[in-house]
């Protein structure tokens, strides 16, 4: 609970909301955890939990989705819903963009900055 109050939300609610459903998505448990999401104040790399009945393809393939919806949604969180400027910064053609968050049923709309606020 400290590490989470005393983390300073730069991405506002929203930042917040994304690190929750995401917690609870990544922890078997469901229990909030900094290490699960990624928010971690350490240099070092988030411990890797392995299933024994997978090959290492498997594994690896298990591992790039976990980033590649991980990284789609900061992403998107930073370009605010934007897809072109999402586009841009990650340096992907707007098509792939918009393939991969089918892929992973993200809606760029859910962080879209909300005007007059």
């Amino acid at each position: 609970m400290a590490r989470l109050v005393g983390y300073e939300w730069p991405g506002n609610v929203r930042e917040l909301r994304n690190v929750v459903e995401r917690s609870a998505y990544l922890s078997p448990d469901g229990v909030i955890d900094l290490v699960t999401t990624g928010k971690r104040t350490s240099g070092h790399g988030d411990p890797v939990e392995f299933d024994p009945t997978l090959t290492f393809r498997e594994q690896k393939e298990r591992a790039v989705e976990l980033f590649e919806e991980a990284y789609l949604q900061w992403l998107l969180q930073r370009a605010e819903g934007n897809i072109s400027r999402a586009a841009r910064e990650a340096d992907m053609d707007r098509k792939y963009l918009h393939k991969l968050l089918r892929r992973y049923g993200i809606d760029a709309k859910q962080f879209a900055r909300v005007r007059g606020r």
